[in-house]
Protein backbone atom coordinates (compact mmCIF):
# COMPACT_ATOMS: atom_id res chain seq x y z
CA UNK A 1 0.00 0.00 0.00
CA UNK A 2 2.83 2.37 0.92
CA UNK A 3 4.65 1.85 -2.49
CA UNK A 4 1.15 2.17 -4.16
CA UNK A 5 0.87 5.55 -2.53
CA UNK A 6 4.45 6.54 -3.64
CA UNK A 7 3.72 5.66 -7.02
CA UNK A 8 0.71 7.61 -7.09
CA UNK A 9 2.50 10.82 -5.52
CA UNK A 10 5.26 10.60 -8.15
CA UNK A 11 2.44 10.25 -10.74
CA UNK A 12 0.51 12.93 -9.78
CA UNK A 13 3.66 15.33 -9.45
CA UNK A 14 5.22 14.67 -13.20
CA UNK A 15 1.32 15.61 -14.11
CA UNK A 16 1.24 18.81 -12.62
CA UNK A 17 4.26 19.83 -14.09
CA UNK A 18 3.32 18.58 -17.40
CA UNK A 19 0.05 20.33 -17.40
CA UNK A 20 1.50 23.63 -15.76
CA UNK A 21 4.40 23.09 -18.90
CA UNK A 22 1.73 22.59 -21.14
CA UNK A 23 -0.24 26.20 -20.18
CA UNK A 24 2.74 28.26 -19.70
CA UNK A 25 3.73 27.42 -23.97
CA UNK A 26 0.16 27.04 -25.15
CA UNK A 27 -1.97 30.68 -24.70
CA UNK A 28 0.78 33.27 -25.32
CA UNK A 29 -0.65 36.39 -23.77
CA UNK A 30 -3.02 34.67 -21.90
CA UNK A 31 -1.04 32.26 -20.20
CA UNK A 32 -0.97 34.39 -16.52
CA UNK A 33 -4.68 34.04 -16.88
CA UNK A 34 -5.32 30.22 -17.84
CA UNK A 35 -2.46 29.28 -15.10
CA UNK A 36 -4.48 31.17 -12.34
CA UNK A 37 -7.97 28.98 -14.07
CA UNK A 38 -5.53 26.36 -13.95
CA UNK A 39 -4.68 26.61 -10.16
CA UNK A 40 -8.39 27.58 -9.35
CA UNK A 41 -9.49 23.88 -10.65
CA UNK A 42 -6.96 22.16 -8.89
CA UNK A 43 -7.99 24.33 -5.67
CA UNK A 44 -11.92 23.21 -6.61
CA UNK A 45 -11.08 19.78 -7.30
CA UNK A 46 -9.02 19.81 -3.56
CA UNK A 47 -12.43 20.94 -2.10
CA UNK A 48 -15.06 18.64 -4.26
CA UNK A 49 -12.81 15.54 -3.79
CA UNK A 50 -13.55 15.51 -0.65
CA UNK A 51 -17.25 16.25 -0.70
CA UNK A 52 -17.55 13.18 -3.03
CA UNK A 53 -15.97 10.65 -0.83
CA UNK A 54 -18.09 11.73 1.86
CA UNK A 55 -21.14 11.52 -0.13
CA UNK A 56 -20.36 8.26 -1.62
CA UNK A 57 -19.20 7.29 1.47
CA UNK A 58 -16.04 5.56 0.44
CA UNK A 59 -13.58 6.39 -1.63
CA UNK A 60 -12.96 3.35 -4.25
CA UNK A 61 -15.98 4.95 -6.42
CA UNK A 62 -15.05 8.52 -6.63
CA UNK A 63 -11.86 7.35 -6.94
CA UNK A 64 -12.23 5.50 -10.28
CA UNK A 65 -14.26 7.82 -11.87
CA UNK A 66 -12.33 10.31 -11.78
CA UNK A 67 -9.29 8.63 -12.80
CA UNK A 68 -11.77 7.41 -15.86
CA UNK A 69 -12.56 11.25 -16.30
CA UNK A 70 -8.79 12.26 -16.54
CA UNK A 71 -7.85 9.17 -19.29
CA UNK A 72 -11.07 10.69 -21.33
CA UNK A 73 -9.47 14.65 -20.72
CA UNK A 74 -5.94 13.82 -22.15
CA UNK A 75 -8.14 13.69 -25.69
CA UNK A 76 -8.80 17.08 -25.26
CA UNK A 77 -5.28 18.18 -24.16
CA UNK A 78 -3.93 16.35 -27.44
CA UNK A 79 -4.59 19.49 -29.90
CA UNK A 80 -3.61 21.93 -27.44
CA UNK A 81 0.06 22.46 -28.11
CA UNK A 82 -1.39 23.66 -31.77
CA UNK A 83 -4.44 25.52 -30.49
CA UNK A 84 -1.79 28.97 -30.03
CA UNK A 85 1.91 28.79 -31.73
CA UNK A 86 4.40 27.69 -29.28
CA UNK A 87 7.08 30.25 -27.86
CA UNK A 88 10.48 30.52 -30.37
CA UNK A 89 12.69 28.48 -28.24
CA UNK A 90 15.43 31.71 -26.71
CA UNK A 91 19.28 31.43 -28.83
CA UNK A 92 21.03 29.53 -25.61
CA UNK A 93 20.23 28.35 -22.34
CA UNK A 94 18.31 31.11 -20.20
CA UNK A 95 21.19 32.66 -17.94
CA UNK A 96 21.50 30.53 -14.54
CA UNK A 97 20.83 33.51 -12.28
CA UNK A 98 17.83 34.72 -14.13
CA UNK A 99 16.56 30.47 -13.37
CA UNK A 100 17.57 30.38 -9.99
CA UNK A 101 16.09 33.84 -8.81
CA UNK A 102 12.50 32.49 -10.00
CA UNK A 103 13.78 28.91 -8.04
CA UNK A 104 14.27 31.35 -5.04
CA UNK A 105 10.94 33.71 -5.40
CA UNK A 106 9.11 30.40 -5.99
CA UNK A 107 10.74 28.49 -3.05
CA UNK A 108 9.90 31.56 -0.73
CA UNK A 109 6.18 31.64 -2.29
CA UNK A 110 5.53 27.55 -1.75
CA UNK A 111 6.76 28.33 1.71
CA UNK A 112 4.16 31.08 2.40
CA UNK A 113 1.41 29.25 1.17
CA UNK A 114 2.26 26.19 3.06
CA UNK A 115 3.42 27.65 6.24
CA UNK A 116 0.69 29.50 6.74
CA UNK A 117 -1.75 26.62 5.81
CA UNK A 118 -0.73 24.52 8.32
CA UNK A 119 -0.01 26.67 11.04
CA UNK A 120 -3.11 29.18 10.79
CA UNK A 121 -5.26 26.31 13.17
CA UNK A 122 -2.80 26.48 15.49
CA UNK A 123 -2.74 30.46 15.43
CA UNK A 124 -6.15 30.99 16.07
CA UNK A 125 -6.20 28.14 18.79
CA UNK A 126 -4.05 30.48 20.78
CA UNK A 127 -6.32 33.45 19.98
CA UNK A 128 -8.70 31.53 21.40
CA UNK A 129 -10.53 30.32 18.84
CA UNK A 130 -12.27 26.74 19.27
CA UNK A 131 -10.99 23.98 17.67
CA UNK A 132 -13.84 23.63 15.33
CA UNK A 133 -13.61 27.25 14.30
CA UNK A 134 -10.17 27.20 13.74
CA UNK A 135 -10.15 24.34 11.61
CA UNK A 136 -13.11 26.05 9.75
CA UNK A 137 -11.17 29.24 9.45
CA UNK A 138 -8.24 27.19 7.93
CA UNK A 139 -10.69 25.63 4.93
CA UNK A 140 -11.41 29.14 4.24
CA UNK A 141 -8.02 30.37 3.84
CA UNK A 142 -7.79 27.68 1.04
CA UNK A 143 -10.77 28.13 -0.33
CA UNK A 144 -9.66 32.24 -0.23
CA UNK A 145 -6.19 31.05 -2.70
CA UNK A 146 -8.61 29.49 -5.26
CA UNK A 147 -10.79 32.41 -5.15
CA UNK A 148 -7.64 34.80 -5.57
CA UNK A 149 -6.81 32.74 -8.78
CA UNK A 150 -10.40 33.43 -10.17
CA UNK A 151 -10.20 36.85 -9.03
CA UNK A 152 -7.03 37.18 -10.82
CA UNK A 153 -7.79 36.12 -14.19
CA UNK A 154 -8.64 39.11 -15.32
CA UNK A 155 -6.20 40.93 -13.57
CA UNK A 156 -3.64 38.65 -15.84
CA UNK A 157 -5.29 40.07 -19.34
CA UNK A 158 -4.22 43.42 -18.38
CA UNK A 159 -1.43 43.33 -15.83
CA UNK A 160 2.06 42.63 -16.51
CA UNK A 161 3.30 39.63 -14.49
CA UNK A 162 5.78 41.13 -12.91
CA UNK A 163 3.88 43.76 -11.78
CA UNK A 164 0.69 41.50 -10.60
CA UNK A 165 2.90 39.03 -8.69
CA UNK A 166 4.33 42.27 -6.52
CA UNK A 167 0.88 43.83 -6.26
CA UNK A 168 -0.50 40.49 -4.71
CA UNK A 169 2.54 39.67 -1.96
CA UNK A 170 2.51 43.23 -1.22
CA UNK A 171 -1.58 43.24 -0.24
CA UNK A 172 -0.81 39.55 1.45
CA UNK A 173 1.91 40.82 3.68
CA UNK A 174 -0.97 43.51 4.93
CA UNK A 175 -3.19 40.55 5.58
CA UNK A 176 0.09 38.92 7.28
CA UNK A 177 0.61 42.41 9.51
CA UNK A 178 -3.16 41.97 10.21
CA UNK A 179 -2.92 38.66 11.88
CA UNK A 180 -1.16 39.91 14.26
CA UNK A 181 -3.83 41.54 16.05
CA UNK A 182 -6.15 38.59 17.64
CA UNK A 183 -9.29 39.97 16.77
CA UNK A 184 -8.83 40.29 13.06
CA UNK A 185 -6.61 37.52 12.82
CA UNK A 186 -8.80 35.11 10.90
CA UNK A 187 -9.66 37.86 8.23
CA UNK A 188 -6.19 38.85 8.04
CA UNK A 189 -5.26 35.14 7.09
CA UNK A 190 -8.45 35.20 4.85
CA UNK A 191 -7.01 38.31 2.90
CA UNK A 192 -3.53 36.97 2.75
CA UNK A 193 -5.05 33.64 0.89
CA UNK A 194 -6.74 35.84 -1.33
CA UNK A 195 -3.59 37.98 -2.57
CA UNK A 196 -1.54 34.84 -2.20
CA UNK A 197 -3.50 32.53 -4.56
CA UNK A 198 -2.61 34.44 -8.20
CA UNK A 199 0.92 34.32 -7.20
CA UNK A 200 2.77 30.73 -8.11
CA UNK A 201 0.59 30.55 -12.06
CA UNK A 202 1.45 34.21 -12.57
CA UNK A 203 5.62 33.95 -11.44
CA UNK A 204 5.08 30.80 -13.94
CA UNK A 205 3.84 32.88 -16.50
CA UNK A 206 6.43 35.41 -16.16
CA UNK A 207 9.21 32.89 -16.34
CA UNK A 208 7.77 31.55 -19.65
CA UNK A 209 8.05 35.12 -20.72
CA UNK A 210 11.12 35.66 -19.76
CA UNK A 211 12.67 32.31 -20.53
CA UNK A 212 11.01 31.49 -24.03
CA UNK A 213 10.92 27.79 -25.19
CA UNK A 214 12.35 27.20 -22.12
CA UNK A 215 10.68 23.92 -20.75
CA UNK A 216 12.92 22.11 -19.27
CA UNK A 217 13.56 25.18 -17.11
CA UNK A 218 9.90 25.61 -16.26
CA UNK A 219 9.66 22.06 -15.29
CA UNK A 220 13.22 22.32 -12.93
CA UNK A 221 11.58 25.27 -11.49
CA UNK A 222 8.50 24.10 -10.70
CA UNK A 223 9.87 21.08 -8.94
CA UNK A 224 12.67 22.82 -6.99
CA UNK A 225 10.14 25.52 -5.29
CA UNK A 226 8.72 22.55 -3.82
CA UNK A 227 11.16 22.38 -0.91
CA UNK A 228 9.90 25.03 0.60
CA UNK A 229 6.41 23.79 1.39
CA UNK A 230 8.81 21.04 3.23
CA UNK A 231 11.15 23.19 4.37
CA UNK A 232 10.04 26.43 5.74
CA UNK A 233 6.68 25.17 7.81
CA UNK A 234 9.17 22.62 9.74
CA UNK A 235 11.31 25.90 10.32
CA UNK A 236 8.01 27.91 11.36
CA UNK A 237 7.36 24.27 13.63
CA UNK A 238 10.56 25.27 15.19
CA UNK A 239 10.16 28.70 16.52
CA UNK A 240 7.24 27.89 17.95
CA UNK A 241 8.36 24.96 19.77
CA UNK A 242 11.61 27.46 20.66
CA UNK A 243 8.80 30.08 21.86
CA UNK A 244 5.33 30.26 21.45
CA UNK A 245 2.29 30.16 18.72
CA UNK A 246 2.29 33.60 18.81
CA UNK A 247 5.33 34.13 16.36
CA UNK A 248 3.14 31.93 13.89
CA UNK A 249 2.07 35.53 12.30
CA UNK A 250 5.69 37.16 12.29
CA UNK A 251 7.37 34.07 10.87
CA UNK A 252 4.86 34.04 8.17
CA UNK A 253 5.22 37.61 7.44
CA UNK A 254 9.09 37.87 7.75
CA UNK A 255 9.00 34.91 4.76
CA UNK A 256 6.42 36.94 2.68
CA UNK A 257 8.64 39.83 3.09
CA UNK A 258 11.50 37.87 1.83
CA UNK A 259 9.22 36.63 -1.12
CA UNK A 260 8.05 39.98 -1.85
CA UNK A 261 12.31 41.35 -2.10
CA UNK A 262 12.78 38.32 -4.29
CA UNK A 263 10.07 39.38 -7.05
CA UNK A 264 11.43 42.98 -6.66
CA UNK A 265 15.24 42.09 -7.26
CA UNK A 266 14.22 39.63 -9.98
CA UNK A 267 11.86 42.44 -11.72
CA UNK A 268 14.82 44.48 -12.10
CA UNK A 269 17.10 41.67 -13.15
CA UNK A 270 15.23 40.83 -16.17
CA UNK A 271 14.59 43.86 -17.21
CA UNK A 272 17.87 44.71 -16.95
CA UNK A 273 18.50 41.35 -19.10
CA UNK A 274 15.54 42.47 -21.32
CA UNK A 275 17.89 46.25 -21.67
Amino acid sequence: MLAAAFGLGAGFGVIVVAINVVFAEAFGERTAAMLNLLGACFGAGAVLGPLAIAAAGGYRGPFCAGALLAVGALALLRGLPRSAAPPEPAEGPPPQALVGGFVVLLLLYVGTESGVGGWVATSLRANGAGAAAAASWSAAYWAAITGGRLLAIPLALRIAPPLLAAGSLLVATGGLALAHVPALAPYGYILAGLALGPVFPTVLAWLAEAAPGARGSTAMVFAAAQIGGVVLPAAIGRLVDASSPALIPTAALGVALACLAATLALRRHAAALVG
